[in-house]
């Protein structure tokens, strides 16, 4: 008979306590401890997170399942709550008026900290941005999609609603909706700023210069500016202004050189199902690399 259902029949029998004593003398007794125990786990606790209870250590606090589920509920309808906020600042973009484009980071990650460094804060790349602006230009802004996705991320924890007040406030600065065209945006302006997005490569290649605030792996090819303080930034400016683009050329080259220095690897391993032999050699490789970038011998 147990042969004939499936894990889930019998976690929902072991949920009836009729059904204990028939389970018991069947003589599988271990089995439905067992499987009762996983259920009741499954029920309680929270999948791991870095949630904590307020006044509680974070090596000492474990949240439950319900606290979690809860938690989630809020997540969701506050980033509901900063979804409508910031589409009650959009307008359509004007494609005829000068702007730098500046697609906002996803937050918390590790693009934006430790990459993006002193800018992990992206108020204070946009407030350098509008300092630095010709006259007449604006920035056009547009929110990481992934951001506010209502039921995926973690998007509620690197967003407050003043946020998008105070980018506002800086005058010159544009928000667009964010199922606008990441194309569109990226060719329709004089140059892209970023902190370590994909975005700035992308505007190479599409023949647009890069202002790049972060450590990023595309720096160094024809087109990107490293922008660490505001000499950088105003000299950047001066030659985006004037109409400088990426030689598409020395882009290739680029590309080709990074194709023949580099290796594949993965730096998250769940995303990447590899095998034994497979890990280790992408640790070797990573380790060879870092010792490399600090000039010591492999």
């Amino acid at each position: 008979m147990l042969g004939a259902v499936t894990g889930g029949d019998i976690a929902r029998r072991l949920l009836q306590p009729s059904r204990y004593p028939a389970l018991l003398k069947a003589g599988i007794d271990k089995t439905a401890s067992h499987t009762l125990k996983i259920s009741r786990r499954v029920k309680e606790e929270a999948p791991r997170n870095y949630l904590k209870r307020p006044f509680e250590a974070l090596e000492k606090s474990f949240i439950s399942g319900r606290e979690w589920r809860r938690y989630k509920r809020h997540a969701r309808t506050y980033k509901d709550q900063l979804f409508s906020k910031y589409n009650a600042l959009c307008e359509t973009p004007d494609f005829n008026r000068p702007y730098i484009f500046f697609p906002l980071q996803y937050q918390p990650e590790r693009t934006s900290s430790p990459e993006g460094g002193r800018f992990s804060n992206q108020l204070l790349a946009l407030k350098m941005l509008v300092f630095h602006l010709p006259e007449g230009w604006q920035v056009v802004v547009k929110e990481n999609p992934t951001q506010l996705l209502s039921h995926s991320a973690h998007g509620e924890r690197g967003r407050l609603p003043y946020f998008y007040d105070d980018l506002k406030s800086l005058g010159r600065v544009v928000f667009v909706p964010v199922e606008t065209s990441q194309f569109d945006l990226i060719d329709n302006a004089r140059a892209v700023s970023t902190l370590t997005g994909t975005t700035g490569f992308e505007a190479v290649l599409r023949g647009k210069p890069a202002l790049v605030f972060g450590h990023v792996w595309y720096l160094g090819c024809d087109g990107t500016y490293p922008v660490y303080n505001n000499d950088e930034l105003s000299r950047a400016m001066q030659l985006v202004a004037s109409g400088t683009t990426p030689q598409r050329s020395k882009v290739l080259l680029f590309m080709l050189a990074l194709n023949e220095a580099g290796f594949s690897g993965f730096l998250n391993p769940k995303r990447f199902r590899a095998g034994k032999e497979e890990t280790a050699e992408n640790v070797k490789n990573l380790k060879n690399l870092a010792l490399c970038t600090l000039g010591l011998d492999q």
